[in-house]
C-alpha cells in the first residue's frame, strides 16, 4: 500500500488562474538524475523534474490525452503556497491511498529554498 508522510504544502490551481485547493498537505521529491537519463527523444511536455505525493482524494488533473499534453488542460501547483515555486503538472497516477503526480519544475526566482 502507498502512503506518503507529508513535507510541505502546496496550492494548486485551474485553468491558469482559479485556486482550487490552497495549503494542501504533501510530500515533494526532486527526481531530477532520472529525468536526465530519459530518453532524449521524449516530448519534452512529457518531461518532469519531481514527484509530488498527495491524498487520492485532492482533485489535482494532468493534461495528458491519449500521449498529448494540452497545456490549457494542465493544473498549475505552487510550493508550498501560491508565493513559492511553480510546477506543472504533467501527469497523475493514483495508488492505492496517494496520487502520485508528475511535475515539471517552472523558473525559479533565487534565491529560493522552495525548489
Amino acid at each position: 500500500m502507498a502512503v506518503f508522510l507529508p513535507n510541505t504544502t502546496c496550492d494548486i490551481y485551474r485553468n491558469n488562474s482559479t485556486l482550487s485547493a490552497a495549503g494542501v498537505a504533501c510530500k515533494i521529491q526532486s527526481v531530477f538524475e532520472h529525468a536526465l537519463k530519459v530518453d532524449e527523444h521524449v516530448n519534452p511536455a512529457k518531461k518532469y523534474s519531481h514527484i509530488l505525493m498527495v491524498d487520492y482524494t485532492v482533485d489535482i488533473r494532468d493534461g495528458y490525452s491519449y500521449g498529448i499534453i494540452t497545456a490549457a488542460n494542465q493544473d498549475k501547483v505552487y510550493v508550498p503556497d501560491a508565493s513559492g515555486t511553480l510546477f506543472l503538472v504533467v501527469f497523475v497516477q493514483r495508488e492505492n491511498n496517494v496520487k502520485r503526480v508528475y511535475l515539471k519544475r517552472q523558473g525559479v526566482s533565487w534565491p529560493s529554498n522552495e525548489v
